[in-house]
C-alpha cells in the first residue's frame, strides 16, 4: 500500500484482522511515518464516535513492526447477596421476600482491573398484623352492653407491641383509639384498623351487634259494677313473635294469661278492679329474645249510683 501526500509517496505495509465473534480488531504495521502525511491516527470510527491508540492519534509519529488491538469495553459485573432473592442476582435490580430484617449487598467488579465497589442497604422486616374480632355477632337487650375486643391470629397472637394504634369504626364512623369498645344503645357493625409502630396495618373482620328493647304502650279501661275492665297493650319495638305473660302478682307466680302471638297487640279483658302485671318477650322462644321487664297496671272501679252493695245493714257505694 502507498500513502500519497502531495509529492511524497510512502509505502505502508499493514494487516487488519477482525474477529466477528469477540468484535476484536487487530492492526499490524511494519513501517509507517506520518511526517508530512495526512495519515494521523491508528484507530476506529463509526461516523459518530472514534477510538484511537494513545500516542498514535495526532501529530507526527512512526511505527515499525507494531500491533494495535481494539477490543470492546467489558461491562462491569454485578453480584447481589441477601436472603430470599427471587430470580437473577446479577442484574441492576433484584426482587426479594425477606423473612427477617437484614442487609442486601451489591458488589460491582471492573473486569479489566478486578477492582470492586461494595454497597449495602438495610431492609427492616415487619410482619403485618392479622386482627380478628373476638366476639361473634350478637343481640343485646337494652340496656345491656358488651365489650368488643380484637386479637391477632398471626405473628402477634401474644399481644401487639407498644405503640400499636387501634382505629375502631361503627358503620364506618371512627371511634377513639382503644383496644376494645363497649357496644350499647342501638347497636352497630364494628371493625378495627390495627396499625403497628412500623406503619404496617390491617383491617379486622366485622361484628354486628344488634341492641333492641321491648317497649309497650297501654290503654286501661276501668271496671264497672259488673266488671268489664280491660288492659289493652301494643308493643312498639321488638321483633315478633311476642309472648305476653299476665299475672296478679309482681313475681308472676299467679299467671292469668300466657300467650304467644305474631301480633304486637294483646288484651286482658273482663277484669275487676285490681293491680295486674305484664311481661312481654319478643322473638319468643329464641336465644335472642328480649323482654319488657314487669309492667304494672291498675284497674279502678267506676263509681255509679246504681252500683252499690249491702254490708252490715248499710248500702254502700263502691
Amino acid at each position: 500500500m502507498q500513502l500519497i501526500s502531495g509529492n511524497l509517496i510512502q509505502d505502508v505495509t499493514y494487516q487488519i484482522e477482525l474477529n466477528e465473534t469477540s468484535n476484536i480488531v487487530d492492526v499490524f504495521l511494519t513501517s509507517v511515518n506520518t511526517i508530512s502525511l495526512n495519515v494521523r491516527a491508528v484507530g476506529l470510527e463509526t461516523g459518530t464516535a472514534g477510538w484511537a491508540a494513545p500516542g498514535f492519534n495526532a501529530g507526527t509519529w512512526s511505527a515499525t513492526n507494531q500491533a494495535f488491538r481494539f477490543a470492546p469495553i467489558q461491562a462491569a459485573t454485578i453480584q447481589w447477596s441477601g436472603q430470599n432473592i427471587i430470580g437473577s442476582t446479577t442484574g441492576t435490580s433484584i426482587q426479594a421476600v425477606p423473612s427477617t430484617s437484614g442487609y442486601y449487598t451489591c458488589t460491582v467488579t471492573n473486569p479489566l482491573t478486578g477492582c470492586t465497589k461494595v454497597d449495602s442497604v438495610a431492609v427492616n422486616f415487619n410482619v403485618s398484623p392479622s386482627p380478628q374480632i373476638v366476639e361473634n355477632d350478637t343481640t343485646l337487650c337494652n340496656p345491656e352492653f358488651i365489650y368488643v375486643h380484637v386479637q391477632d391470629t398471626g405473628a402477634y397472637s401474644g399481644g401487639y407491641p407498644s405503640g400499636t394504634t387501634f382505629t375502631w369504626s361503627a358503620i364506618g364512623v371512627p371511634i377513639p383509639d382503644l383496644d376494645s369498645i363497649s357496644s350499647s344503645g342501638n347497636g352497630s357493625s364494628y371493625s378495627v384498623i390495627v396499625t403497628l409502630p412500623s406503619g404496617c396495618s390491617a383491617t379486622s373482620d366485622t361484628i354486628t351487634v344488634l341492641t333492641k328493647s321491648v317497649a309497650v304502650v297501654d290503654v286501661i279501661n276501668n271496671a264497672t259494677c259488673s266488671g268489664g275492665g280491660s288492659i289493652e297493650v301494643e308493643v312498639t319495638s321488638g321483633i315478633a313473635n311476642y309472648n305476653y305473660v299476665w299475672s296478679t302478682d309482681l313475681a308472676q307466680t299467679n299467671i292469668v294469661r300466657n300467650v304467644t302471638l305474631s301480633s304486637n297487640r294483646d288484651t286482658l279483658a273482663n277484669l275487676t278492679a285490681g293491680t295486674y302485671y305484664l311481661q312481654v318477650y319478643d322473638e319468643a322462644g329464641t336465644p335472642a329474645s328480649c323482654n319488657s321487664g314487669v309492667l304494672t297496671y291498675v284497674v279502678k272501679w267506676i263509681k255509679s249510683n246504681c252500683c252499690f252493695c249491702y254490708s252490715n245493714g248499710y248500702y254502700m257505694f263502691r
